[in-house]
């Protein structure tokens, strides 16, 4: 088992003016991808790595839940620390990987802060962590596995209707999906995508689902793949249900979790799907620990190669 290191560092303090600051550019920065950005790549490598000897890898996909009403959140509420919290549910129940949402700069610092044998991937969603924190998420994975590649694709979430944008500004947000391919210990090389979806338009939803499903598609082509997120859409929303069906003629198939809660069963919005050269070996729903630090439940999963 690995030791969480111990983070020093200061909470970022709260000052007025740069929170009114933030606020005033928050209305034109989710413009920013549409002018700057298509998709960021890059090539890393995790410098620490350790080797695992269990047939089959652990996967989890968990919305850490940004709190908006404070655009410099760390993972800190009152005198609760969820970034040492997921720290160590990841190191006392040894992830390979966790695919997180909502995850934005302070959480982030602070989590990689815990993990010195991690790495966290991707890249934040308005186009960088310096122009603001509002609502300015990275759909990471955060992983102690060799780290091939990794690249951010920007989705489509501008509506035909502009004007919708004036009625929803901070609803109509960019939207991105991470794709890296990790050489696992116990099934190799395996593309792992990770997002976060629109919940506002079925517009902008669709649009997103057809852009994630070709990214899904050309990754399989070359690779195992898993897919995790918060699709923001229950199962059975047509538009969704199509999206599933569609993955399912190329091999890639939905996470069945056994143990959802029944009140949970029709409305919850996070999922995973596997490809057919990997083998499901088990599934929970993790609703208490970990999860309590976010209003939504922990997806855990564990897959073998085929």
């Amino acid at each position: 088992m690995k030791n969480l290191k111990i983070y020093k560092k200061e909470p970022i303090k709260h000052h007025l003016f740069r929170k009114a600051l933030s606020l005033a550019l928050a209305l034109g920065v989710y413009l920013a991808p549409i002018l700057t950005h298509q998709n960021v790549s890059s090539i890393q490598n995790v410098p620490y790595k350790v080797q695992r000897t269990a047939r089959f890898e652990r996967i989890a996909s968990f919305n850490l839940k940004d709190r908006y009403n404070d655009i410099f959140y760390n993972g800190v509420v009152g005198d609760k620390d969820y970034a040492k919290t997921v720290a160590e549910y990841l190191v006392d129940n040894d992830i390979s990987l966790l695919g997180t949402q909502e995850l934005v700069a302070g959480y982030s610092d602070r989590l990689e802060g815990y993990l010195p044998l991690y790495g966290i991937y991707g890249e934040y969603r308005q186009g960088g962590r310096a122009l603001v924190s509002y609502a300015n998420e990275r759909c990471g994975i955060v992983t102690d596995e060799e780290v091939i590649s990794t690249t951010t694709t920007w989705l489509p979430y501008v509506p035909k209707n502009l004007g919708m944008i004036l009625k929803n500004p901070f609803d109509i947000m960019p939207r991105v999906a991470t794709v890296s391919v990790i050489n696992f210990d116990s099934i190799g090389e395996t593309a792992v995508i990770n997002t976060h979806l629109d919940y506002k338009l079925d517009e902008i939803q669709e649009s997103q689902l057809d852009a994630l499903y070709n990214l899904i598609e050309e990754a399989k082509a070359n690779y195992p793949v898993i897919v995790m997120g918060d699709f923001n859409m229950i199962l059975n929303k047509p538009i969704f249900r199509n999206f599933i069906l569609r993955l399912e003629k190329i091999g890639i198939y939905l996470v069945q979790f056994s143990n959802t809660k029944e009140n949970d069963k029709n409305i919850r919005i996070d999922q995973a799907f596997i490809s057919n050269n990997l083998v499901l070996e088990g599934a929970k729903l993790v609703y208490d620990g970990v999860a309590l630090t976010s209003d939504h439940p922990l997806l855990e999963f564990e897959v073998s190669r085929k």
